[in-house]
């Protein structure tokens, strides 16, 4: 039972306060804080509708000294950061000046190019000051990295003796990729053209980066490919997953992330376009101070181009649509024989927005961030330093996840490829 600083007012948050207020057990005050206090005061009243009183608060994660009289004032115990990753160091900074353990929903920038002496994201900057006072920070509580190491990390005690491999493909939007436009077709230059594992702007692909032999390893965008379950062309992929299986569940030897995409020789961008924006220094990944945060130019127009893919990333413009699909394929020995098992997540986005207001995914991450908070509060994460879940028995989230309607679909399946 602590005391919580939920730090963001949107649709987790009301989520959330709703699981501590059904469970009390869990809590012993809420606050809930952001910019625009008149949203939180909203979900007071809420509160106050079932018989429940939190405090609420303007702050500005940004202004660290001036956020702390209201931390003074609240005195969390633990800080929960539902805000955009990259404000997600100042929220560290708050936690720890409040002298509060820490739980976020997403890593923020990871290495683009990562080696094994630099896996980690910008959050675990903070571990020797959590570590030397004595507090926990938890980060990545979403579906992608925590959700699916749990679910590794289950199924190796319980499915295999060893695992060999894991190929995890998602494909969170059931719309096809467009088609990719030919030379000269309207001259409509996408954020694929500038930015994503597939291209860049020499025309040649990016290294897009797997787990063999347990170390990290380079291979050429769209060499591999494969097919889900659902028939969806798939490629291997960036993703934080890789990393984190890597520092995190060390026997895992091989891993690979899939995703759907379209590969860059179908399509040649152009290159007048992208030699003006290299001229303006809009395409330099060096990054600058915007307001409060620190971007890379590429990033930003990345993110206002259109996109050619029809797997649109969390937070993107473009909506969710059709099913969401997380599969993990699994292979590794079992009483001396080799096999593979396919676990699957699926959720339907339309049907999510209607009951829910948001997307499958959005939902399922919020469902695991609440497992989470849970956890924390019950001291069941309780280690000084900063971590991800996969540092703690998966058994505790994977159980969570189950009981709270994350469904598990398991089957004997081949290999992916």
């Amino acid at each position: 039972m602590k005391r919580i600083l939920i730090l963001g007012c949107n649709d987790i948050a009301k989520r959330l306060l709703l699981a501590l207020i059904d469970d009390p057990i869990y809590h012993s005050g809420i606050c809930i804080a952001s910019r625009n206090k008149e949203d939180c005061d909203e979900l007071k009243d809420l509160a106050m509708s079932k018989g429940e009183r939190i405090t609420t608060a303007g702050i500005d994660v940004n202004n660290v000294s001036g956020a702390m009289m209201m931390i003074r004032i609240t005195a969390p115990e633990l800080v929960v950061n539902l805000l955009p990753p990259e404000m997600s160091p100042n929220a560290l900074e708050l936690a720890l000046q409040a002298g509060a353990s820490y739980l976020d929903g997403a890593l923020f920038n990871v290495p683009a190019e990562p080696t094994e002496a630099s896996l980690l994201s910008e959050q675990f900057k903070s571990f020797g000051d959590f570590r030397s006072k004595g507090k926990t920070a938890i980060v990545g509580c979403g579906l992608n990295p925590a959700g699916i190491t749990a679910i590794i990390g289950r199924i190796a005690k319980r499915d295999f003796d060893a695992i060999s491999g894991v190929d995890i493909v998602e494909i969170k939007s059931g719309a096809a990729p467009k088609a990719a436009k030919k030379k000269g077709d309207e001259g409509i230059l996408y954020s694929e053209d500038i930015k994503m594992p597939s291209s860049n702007t020499d025309g040649k692909t990016h290294p897009v980066f797997t787990v063999r032999d347990g170390a990290l390893k380079t291979e050429e965008a769209f060499t591999i490919s494969a097919k889900s379950k659902e028939g969806n062309t798939v490629y291997v992929s960036d993703n934080e997953i890789i990393t984190d299986i890597l520092k995190e569940l060390p026997s895992v030897k091989n891993a690979r992330y899939f995703t759907t995409g379209v590969k860059p020789e179908e399509r040649i961008p152009p290159q007048d376009l992208i030699d003006t924006l290299k001229d303006l220094g809009l395409l330099s990944e060096e990054k600058i101070k915007v307001g409060d945060v620190m971007v890379a130019p590429i990033d930003v127009v990345a993110k206002v181009l259109p996109k050619m893919s029809g797997a649109a990333e969390e937070g993107d413009e473009t909506p969710l649509t059709g099913l969401y699909s997380l599969e993990l394929y699994i292979t590794g020995t079992k009483g001396g024989k080799e096999i593979t098992k396919l676990y699957r997540i699926t959720g339907d986005n339309d049907k999510s927005k209607a009951e829910n207001g948001c997307d499958a995914l959005r939902y399922l991450n919020g469902t695991v961030l609440i497992e989470s908070c849970k956890l924390m509060c019950n001291d069941k994460w309780n280690r000084p330093g900063v971590y991800t879940p996969a540092e703690f028995e998966a058994e505790l989230l994977y159980n969570a996840m189950s009981k709270a309607g994350i469904k598990i679909e398991e089957s004997d399946s081949n290999p992916i490829i």
